[in-house]
C-alpha cells in the first residue's frame, strides 16, 4: 500500500469480502507512475504543494549518495520503519528514493527527514530490460517530458532526478536523450532551485545506445556527463 493511502478494511463480522482499491489511487497520494504515458498525462499541481525548502550546495570533495531500495518501497519497513532507523544522515549527501516503478517520487517522510538534515531527496526515473519502447514514449517530446518531471519535484517537494535509463536506445535518439537530460536539469533548477540535482546512472554507451557499464567516466559516458 502507497504511503499515505489507507489499506481496504478486513471485511465485517459476516465475513464479506472488503471492496477492492481502485486500480489508480488519486494522483494527490499515490507517489509513482508505471509508464511515460502515464507521466504524460498526470497533470501535477503546484496548488497546496510543499513548500520550497532551499539547501545548501554539495560540498567540493568526494561525495557519498545514499541510494534507498527496499522491498519495492510505499510501505511501512521501507518507509517510516527504515527511516525511525537510519542514523547516517551525517555520512551522506544525497539520498535518492529508488525503486522499480517507472517514475518514483520520495514519500512525505522522506523528503522531510532529508530536507531537516540538510541532504537533497531525489526521485527515479527507470527504463530497464525490454522497456526501450518507453525509452522511445518518453524522447518523443524531450521537452514535455522534462517540464512534467520537474512539476511532479514541485507538486510534492523534492529536489529533482536519477535516470536510470538502462534500457537499449536506438542510436538515433540519443541526441534526443542528451536533450532531454540537459532540459530536465535547467527545468528542475528553475523550478526547485539551484541545488536541485539531475544525477545520471552509467549504464548507456553514448556512441551506440547499447546498455555498457563503465564504472569510470569515460568517452562512452562523457556526453551524459557533460549534459
Amino acid at each position: 500500500v502507497p504511503a499515505g493511502v489507507q489499506p481496504p478494511p478486513a471485511g465485517d463480522a459476516r465475513g464479506k469480502p472488503p471492496p477492492k482499491p481502485a486500480a489508480l489511487p488519486p494522483p494527490g497520494v499515490r507517489r509513482y507512475l508505471t509508464s511515460i504515458r502515464e507521466l504524460l498525462e498526470f497533470a501535477p499541481s503546484a496548488e497546496g504543494a510543499p513548500s520550497r525548502t532551499v539547501l545548501e550546495p554539495l560540498p567540493a570533495r568526494s561525495r557519498v549518495l545514499h541510494c534507498h531500495d527496499m522491498k519495492g518501497g510505499y510501505n511501512r519497513d521501507a518507509d517510516e520503519g527504515y527511516l525511525e532507523c537510519f542514523g547516517g544522515w551525517g555520512r551522506i549527501d544525497v539520498f535518492v528514493y529508488f525503486a522499480h516503478n517507472r517514475v518514483s517520487m520520495p514519500p512525505a517522510c522522506w523528503v522531510s527527514g532529508c530536507h531537516r538534515h540538510g541532504v537533497p531527496c531525489l526521485g527515479t526515473l527507470i527504463t530497464e530490460g525490454g522497456a526501450t519502447d518507453e525509452n522511445v514514449a518518453l524522447l518523443a517530446d524531450p521537452a514535455a517530458s522534462a517540464e512534467r518531471l520537474a512539476a511532479l519535484c514541485v507538486a510534492f517537494g523534492f529536489d529533482g532526478w536519477l535516470l536510470n535509463i538502462e534500457a537499449p536506445l536506438p542510436p538515433e535518439l540519443l541526441p534526443a536523450l542528451l536533450e532531454f537530460v540537459q532540459l530536465l536539469t535547467i527545468c528542475c533548477k528553475q523550478a526547485v532551485g539551484d541545488h536541485a540535482l539531475v544525477l545520471y546512472y552509467d549504464a548507456l554507451d553514448a556512441r551506440t545506445g547499447t546498455v555498457r557499464y563503465q564504472n569510470a567516466l569515460t568517452d562512452a559516458n562523457q556526453a551524459f556527463f557533460d549534459a
